[in-house]
């Protein structure tokens, strides 16, 4: 990015502005994600809001800190196994959590949502096929997945 702006007329006033609003966005939405676990905290436990918020956000700080750092080698003894803790993040997020949510969610909708079709709006065959894709050919198909990214089936 840096390179185009640079070959444009005022390309360095575009580029200022442009880091600033990316910079706006990344605020705007880390709050709007760490909305929900704040308004649990504040509805089932009984915080207060500064409290929720300040604990939260410590808390995403004490996962996402050694993240960032462990990229690029800014903490070189941060590795287990070949892998900085940004990679394994990164291999449980994809490799396992995806997967297992992703069968929890098929699971759920194939079997215990009685609407779901009705939400769907299908009827008739497309009912059935929709159903048994659900219920037979996704499970499988996401254990499969879940297998061979976690290294436990070799294709």
């Amino acid at each position: 990015m840096p390179a185009a702006f640079d070959a444009m007329p005022l390309g360095s006033l575009f580029a200022g502005l442009f880091f600033v609003i990316v910079a706006i966005a990344a605020v705007t939405s880390a709050v709007s994600l760490l909305e929900v676990p704040v308004t649990y905290l504040i509805e089932r436990k009984r915080w207060s809001r500064v409290k929720a918020a300040t604990i939260v956000t410590i808390s995403c700080l004490a996962v996402g800190f050694p993240s960032a750092v462990s990229v690029g080698g800014t903490l070189p003894g941060l590795e287990w196994q070949g892998k900085t803790f940004f990679d394994w993040v990164d291999f449980i997020t994809s490799n396992i959590v995806l997967p297992v949510g992703g069968l929890i969610v098929t699971l759920f909708v194939g079997y215990a949502w009685k609407r779901a079709a009705d939400e769907a709006g299908l009827t008739g065959w497309w009912l059935r096929i929709w159903l048994a894709a659900l219920r037979y050919v996704a499970p499988i198909l996401i254990v499969l997945i879940f297998l061979h990214s976690s290294g436990l089936l070799k294709l």
